[in-house]
């Protein structure tokens, strides 16, 4: 049976998924900060000195009144994990979630190679094969 994108057990097939990702990732991760340090549209909320209606005093009480300590938590932190879903700490994000992706691959190739070489050697099979430079 041909498989369309190889044999998933041989280690240089995930060694070539690794680069793809890191490619890839970092590519996008490059565009996406470029293209954001391009854009000159400047909020508000951002600049110093200014208050978001979520930082003040009586949103934030207003909150843990309805909630309790673990709403104001789980609100805030929704809050900063919106703010990675675009400009320059998504490009960040995407960066390093490719870079780990890619050494996930990388290792999981390099324990592949092993436990082929472990199961020629448990087989007999090794000394049948030529020896290759590694």
């Amino acid at each position: 049976m041909h498989r369309a994108f190889g044999n998933f057990r041989h280690p240089a097939t995930w060694n070539a998924v690794a680069i793809a990702v890191l490619v890839a990732g970092l590519a996008a991760a490059t565009w996406i900060w470029q293209t954001q340090g391009r854009q000159t549209d400047i909020d508000p909320a951002s600049l110093p000195g200014v208050l978001s209606p979520e930082d003040s005093a009586k949103y934030q009480r207003d909150v843990e009144i309805y909630y309790g300590k673990v709403g104001l938590l789980t609100e805030k932190w929704t809050r900063q994990a919106a703010e990675l879903t675009h400009g320059k700490p998504l490009a960040e994000l995407i960066g390093v979630l490719s870079i780990i992706g890619a050494a996930g691959c990388f290792t999981l190739g390099s324990i592949l190679k092993r436990i082929n070489r472990s199961a020629l050697v448990s087989t007999g099979e090794a000394s049948r094969t030529p020896a290759r430079e590694p």
